[in-house]
């Protein structure tokens, strides 16, 4: 009884933690799903739990802001309420409702505040980012002649923009949240899911639109490096964070051209790096396998030899940083 009464009386407890304890099992499932060794499980559940701990320190932040600059039910407003709304009061919910979500308002300010001192400039950003606008766009006057206006690669690709930003292969409310400063935002927005064929043929309704050089460089550093690297590290691993910076910066370069899939026979090399180089904390060996999967595009005369000149490239860079 004492613990029906505990949970009714405090809905953060009773909804919010299941809440987080299944987005912790289904975050666990998929990294698993992906090809994690099994012998990743207890890092990996460790990884996700430590995540929580920046999560608790900003929501406790966010209690003590609001009691002291805000409003704050003292202990026995909040039992009085509780109790009034178990009976059926409608009113006295309503007020816990209000002062839960007075605290999520303030949960956000605080992680806005504080995510935007995550923009800083590492030496494998720095590397990711000259790997990109090379392999992507080649320089920033061949992106000024050629470039700032939405093209069509061709192939499985949508239509693109930026530096090798995809549209097809992104969501609509993340392209209105990383192109938000720019006025054509909600019509770049309407590329996504559009893949293929369908965006070759689209691709005249949005020519008009140009992306300056500065925003397509603001936007590679702010949203598609972060996210690209996030990539990176779901693939390869925990290892991934204690690798050298050029390490990290190839294996970022590498998924940002391949995906984050591990299976199949074209991706040996992905896995040996995974698997072997990677917890070895070895960067030639991770440069060895990054030039030993030129082999998976050995038979393809119109696109093998740049992507292998790309992974060359990326071997370099990890060989360089480390």
């Amino acid at each position: 009884m004492r613990l029906l009464t505990f949970l009714r009386r405090h809905i953060e407890v009773s909804a919010i933690v299941p809440a987080l304890l299944v987005l912790l099992a289904a975050a666990w499932a998929f990294t698993w799903y992906r090809g994690q060794p099994a012998l990743e499980v207890g890092p990996i559940l460790t990884d996700y739990l430590v995540g929580l701990l920046p999560v608790a320190l900003l929501g406790y932040l966010a209690w003590r802001f609001k009691a002291e600059y805000w409003y704050d039910l003292d202990a026995e407003a909040e039992k009085d309420l509780h109790e009034r709304a178990a009976n059926g009061n409608k009113n006295a919910l309503w007020v816990i409702v209000k002062d839960r979500l007075e605290w999520l308002v303030m949960f956000g300010v605080l992680y806005f505040a504080f995510s935007s001192f995550a923009g800083a400039t590492t030496p494998a950003t720095q590397c990711t980012r000259d790997l990109l606008v090379r392999w992507e766009i080649t320089s920033q006057q061949a992106y000024v002649r050629r470039y700032q206006s939405p093209i069509w690669p061709g192939g499985a690709s949508g239509i693109t923009w930026g530096v090798g930003y995809d549209g097809g292969h992104q969501s609509a409310p993340t392209i209105l949240r990383e192109w938000s400063a720019h006025a054509a935002a909600p019509r770049l927005s309407t590329t996504a899911g559009v893949i293929g064929e369908p965006a070759r043929a689209a691709l005249p309704r949005y020519r008009d639109i140009v992306v300056p050089w500065a925003m397509a460089v603001d936007v590679l550093e702010a949203s598609s490096i972060p996210r690209y690297r996030a990539a990176a590290r779901r693939a390869y691993g925990r290892h991934f964070d204690a690798a050298p910076p050029g390490v990290q910066c190839a294996l970022t370069s590498e998924t940002y051209n391949r995906g984050e899939a591990m299976a199949g026979s074209r991706r040996v090399h992905r896995r040996e790096i995974r698997d072997v180089c990677l917890p070895a904390g070895d960067a030639e060996c991770t440069a060895r396998q990054l030039q030993a999967s030129c082999s998976v595009w050995a038979n393809d005369t119109k696109n093998g030899p740049g992507l292998c000149a790309r992974r060359r490239a990326e071997a370099q860079a990890a060989r360089a940083g480390a």
